[in-house]
């Protein structure tokens, strides 16, 4: 057996081993312990995702991101930063959420310290809008 062929090998024995799918790998490998820091001999091996599969890795359900956003910042702030898709006046989230003017006051203060919100002058209108953290936030993109 040759040095690289040694290379690959790794005794998996009192330790367990470590199986790890990876997008990324282009065949098989053992790491050993101290490389794969796992405290245990790592086998890489390959997977090849359906396209469908491949897709849906990197894309989270609209669902799923709403649910998480909600047990970050809680249901009712959560809804005043969704509703900032489009900027908009305290009185107008109020009528849209449903809230009293110093609940959304309250809210959109915290979302504005925590930089997810900012405010600008309109006449005599104060228009509320997201910052590029905030749409990040809400999982735009652009």
């Amino acid at each position: 057996m040759d040095d690289e062929q040694e290379g690959q090998r790794a005794d998996p024995l009192g330790e367990g081993l470590v199986i790890a799918p990876s997008l990324f790998a282009l065949g098989p490998m053992v790491l050993d312990a101290e490389t794969g820091g796992q405290d245990a001999p790592v086998l890489v091996y390959n997977v090849s995702p359906t396209t469908d599969t491949a897709a849906g890795l990197w894309q989270q359900q609209e669902e799923d991101r709403t649910a998480a956003l909600s047990n970050l910042l809680g249901h009712t702030r959560a809804n005043v930063l969704e509703s900032l898709r489009s900027p908009m006046s305290i009185s107008e989230i109020s009528r849209r959420l449903d809230l009293s003017h110093p609940s959304v006051s309250r809210h959109l203060g915290v979302l504005r310290k925590s930089g997810m919100v900012a405010a600008e002058r309109r006449d005599n209108l104060t228009l509320h809008r997201l910052t590029h953290l905030g749409e990040a936030v809400l999982g735009r993109s652009d």
